[in-house]
């Protein structure tokens, strides 16, 4: 672990010795605060129950930088509420995002989020997520934030203890859904 921190923190400063030469880099601090609702298009419990329906609540809040004009990465934190289930999901999350206008503004995207369950104790089941998705930056008549509407898919899994059997199980989702956001 100690060293591939070692290994990035290289990358980073060989990265930002070409940004100074030839300008290629931007590396410009960028902040994603989201509000998500999704909806589950198909949520199955590996020991047999299966559901119509579904849906969950998801917060993150990201942190990165856009390393050239019309690209960002970054990661953060994310709590997930799954409504039917009544289980909480903490994870980690990458998100790469790749803008048709420079910096973002007032512009239409696509993004790609990878990430992973933080297992903290028993009630915060081990799983991860992936989405796939695109929206759009505006600008409020404040002018002080962009705020942005994104529609993704997404895919879910946590590993769940079902009481009636106990055993454990994987939980699966695949949804759609949409967020709402402010870029600081």
């Amino acid at each position: 672990m100690k060293s591939n921190l070692i290994r990035l923190f290289l990358v980073f400063c060989t990265i930002s010795t070409y940004a100074q030469k030839d300008g290629f880099f931007q590396f410009d601090y960028i902040n994603y605060n989201t509000f998500s609702l999704g909806f589950a298009s198909e949520s199955s419990f590996h020991l047999g129950e299966n559901e119509e329906s579904s849906f969950d609540l998801d917060i993150n809040s990201l942190h990165g930088v856009f390393f050239t004009k019309y690209t960002s990465l970054s990661a953060g934190l994310g709590i997930n509420w799954h409504i039917n289930k009544t289980h909480l999901t903490n994870y980690w999350l990458a998100d790469f995002r790749w803008f048709l206008k420079s910096y973002g503004y007032e512009s239409p995207y696509i993004f790609f989020q990878l990430g992973r369950n933080i297992k903290w104790n028993s009630s915060f089941p081990k799983g991860g997520v992936v989405r796939l998705g695109m929206g759009y930056t505006f600008e409020l008549a404040s002018g002080d934030s962009l705020w942005y509407l994104q529609i993704f898919r997404e895919s879910k899994t946590s590993t769940l203890y079902n009481d009636l059997t106990s055993q454990y199980g994987e939980y699966s989702v695949l949804a759609l859904g949409f967020s709402v956001g402010v870029i600081f």
